[in-house]
């Protein structure tokens, strides 16, 4: 019988591939020694002193203090990617002293509270899921008069999809600086050793399609060797929520919600379609891993996994697996060629005091300096003129299929607004019930839409 788990047990697991590796890629911390037994105590001996911890920088006189926060995106990699970011800006400004703020737990959460308490760090990394949010509480500021001030600044430097996340109600709040297409990764020794071509070479021949990914996930799914041991033909690792499935809902023609995002429409036939779509890969093909197969192992990882939906940010940490792997676009559906855009972005306080210096980091923060340092770190680019830096950045080596959604506009966004998190969170319920009790998708979606309405509406 399968144990059914919690949501967040459920999402922590789901969640490990990307948390182990991400470890993975940084250096590992050095190791705690193990306990010795107790010693003779020795003679008392004169007290010495203790040395006092470093203290944090603080700006030369005459130097303007700007506030930067954000996330590091893989521990002491992500750290160390960011200084070099930072670098050339620090040199180039050296009236500037930039406090760097890393927050790596509950990010948002301290945002808000920084936002609420009238301090909030000058510049700071937004997630897109959240920039609607904060637009409306009118806590960031609007950047248009700052950039038609700037006659060097570029808005034509980002991909259109890059900038849509940004803006709220027509106004620009946010820049992006990290973004990538939502792609699927294969691993080329599983794949070959059933004698398959790998996927890439029938995107190529116009036949990678749902049916065709359905059909390679049956045929490299192998429980031989028990539930240990089994490899699964597919896994998502945002399947369980209403953004992860937004890939699968628009390739049935279906949608999350209606143009004016006044109505849920998960319970459309075509949405219904998609997410059916999923649930039948855990519960009636039997290609993706249920929840308990996920507890305390990293299918992805120990290759025990044929093909996956991911980030490109992830591609360092891959890096260190002992099997080879590549990408292809998400597989076509009913509605042809698409999939999913995401980005995180820069905002600059509305209570910022140094409004000038503020929008000078936040402009080369988002600029292609230190965007080069991202993708060397495993990001995506949005901006269109590094793309031979990614290019170059193997692997993967089909690279370009990160680009080709944005050079030929089959990407999708998602209906971001203030109310987001808030039913995104209430519809996880709903979502529990369609993948972890496989309860008929219709029913449940019938009585998650007007939940769903009664938030927007609110």
């Amino acid at each position: 019988m399968e144990t059914r788990y919690s949501r967040r047990s459920f999402l922590r697991m789901m969640a490990s591939a990307s948390a182990a590796l991400t470890a993975a890629a940084c250096a590992a911390p050095a190791a705690t020694p193990a306990p010795q037994p107790p010693a003779k105590a020795a003679p008392a001996a004169a007290p010495t002193a203790t040395a006092a911890p470093a203290a944090a920088p603080q700006p030369k006189a005459g130097q303007t203090k700007i506030q930067f926060m954000w996330w590091p995106v893989g521990g002491d990699r992500g750290l160390k990617a960011m200084d070099a970011a930072m670098k050339p800006f620090e040199d180039a400004n050296p009236q500037f002293f930039v406090e760097k703020i890393p927050v790596a737990q509950n990010y948002f959460d301290k945002l808000l509270t920084m936002y609420a308490g009238g301090t909030p760090p000058d510049v700071h990394a937004v997630d897109n899921y959240n920039i609607t949010e904060i637009a409306d509480k009118g806590v960031v500021m609007e950047l248009e008069p700052l950039i038609a001030k700037d006659q060097a600044f570029k808005l034509d430097d980002f991909f259109p999809a890059a900038l849509k996340e940004g803006v709220w109600k027509s106004k620009r709040y946010a820049l992006p600086y990290i973004g990538s297409t939502r792609i699927m990764f294969f691993n080329i020794d599983l794949i070959q050793a059933k004698g398959l071509e790998t996927p890439d070479k029938l995107w190529e021949k116009g036949q990678w399609t749902w049916e065709k990914m359905v059909e390679y996930a049956k045929k490299l799914t192998d429980a031989s060797g028990g539930p240990a041991k089994t490899i699964y033909g597919f896994f998502d690792d945002r399947t369980f929520s209403a953004g992860g499935l937004s890939n699968w809902i628009w390739g049935s023609k279906g949608d999350l919600l209606n143009a004016d995002m006044t109505k849920c429409v998960l319970n459309s036939a075509e949405a219904v379609a998609g997410i059916k779509f999923m649930q039948d890969l855990v519960h009636k093909d039997n290609v993706a891993p249920k929840a308990d197969a996920m507890k305390d192992v990293d299918l992805v990882a120990t290759g025990r996994v044929g093909m996956w939906m991911s980030w490109r940010g992830l591609s360092v940490a891959y890096r260190a697996f002992s099997y080879k792997w590549d990408v292809v676009p998400a597989p076509v559906g009913p509605a042809g060629k698409l999939t999913l855009y995401k980005g995180n972005s820069m905002c600059i306080a509305k209570a910022t005091k140094i409004i000038e210096p503020s929008w000078q980091l936040a402009k080369h923060i988002t600029g292609p300096v230190a965007d080069q340092a991202y993708i060397m770190n495993g990001g995506a680019t949005p901006r269109k003129d590094n793309r031979e830096t990614l290019m170059k950045s193997t692997p993967p080596q089909n690279n370009q299929y990160f680009y080709d959604p944005l050079n030929e506009g089959w990407t999708k966004m998602l209906p971001f607004n203030p109310k987001w998190r808030e039913w995104t969170t209430e519809s996880n319920k709903f979502f529990d019930r369609v993948f972890l009790d496989n309860e008929d998708v219709q029913k449940v979606m019938n009585e998650l839409a007007p939940a769903v309405e009664k938030i927007l509406k609110a």
